[in-house]
């Protein structure tokens, strides 16, 4: 009874393998990410932007993360119902060091009956602080 049991589980999970394995791949949507400064007295005091998508699930939802080239991710946020995101210092005296910033938004699956599909990564373009 037990090898049954067992025989039949290796069955359903080859099944499986093979319905994963045959799955057509769903539509993707491009997506563009913008990136600006909020300043206060001449310093950076916040990123800002806006994610951008033909397919508008794509835009809202999205997590942004601004990165420093050399030295990696300062800071994240979630985009809002417009698509736009803030990503904000924390205290009264900080703010962004001199340096090259960009925001890039994570990959997000969308599924509709069964038929996943991709919002790409999005990456702006690189901005000058300083």
């Amino acid at each position: 009874m037990k090898r049954l049991a067992i025989l039949g589980l290796a069955i359903l999970v080859c099944f499986g393998a093979v319905n994963i394995a045959t799955a057509k791949p769903g539509k993707k949507f491009e997506t563009r990410v913008s990136i600006g400064t909020e300043r206060e007295n001449g310093n950076v005091i916040a990123f800002k932007g806006n994610v951008r998508s033909s397919k508008e699930r794509c835009e809202i939802g999205r997590v942004v993360r601004i990165i420093k080239r050399g030295d990696g991710e300062i800071g994240r946020a979630r985009s809002d119902q417009r698509g736009r995101y803030r990503v904000a210092f924390g205290g009264e005296d900080e703010y962004a060091e001199n340096g090259r910033y960009f925001a890039k938004a994570s990959p997000k699956f969308l599924n509709k009956s069964g038929n996943t599909r991709l919002c790409k990564v999005g990456k702006s373009r690189t901005i000058t602080v300083g």
